[in-house]
């Protein structure tokens, strides 16, 4: 459970760009981006563990789905060009 909980920590150092965002878990208290007055203030609360395989689950699935979409295009596009130079 330690390695999916961590790696969703470490994209969010990065990914957390405008707010801030507050998750408190077994483990401790993490905190992602750069609190100012009025900007959007999220807390969450992780009260069961199987929470972070659950969204590396969903993270996963997504990126699956985006990479099953670039390809549909790129043969799309290539299926075209080859058509298109056909004489």
């Amino acid at each position: 459970m330690y390695e999916r909980r961590s790696s969703i920590l470490a994209v969010l150092d990065h990914a957390i760009t405008v707010g801030h965002l507050t998750i408190s878990d077994s483990e401790g208290t993490h905190y992602y981006g750069k609190y100012q007055k009025g900007c959007n203030d999220v807390h969450l609360n992780v009260i069961n563990d199987t929470f972070w395989l659950k969204i590396l689950m969903l993270v996963s699935s997504q990126i699956s789905e985006l990479i099953s979409e670039c390809l549909g295009l790129v043969i799309s596009a290539v299926s075209s060009s080859a058509n298109a130079t056909r004489y």
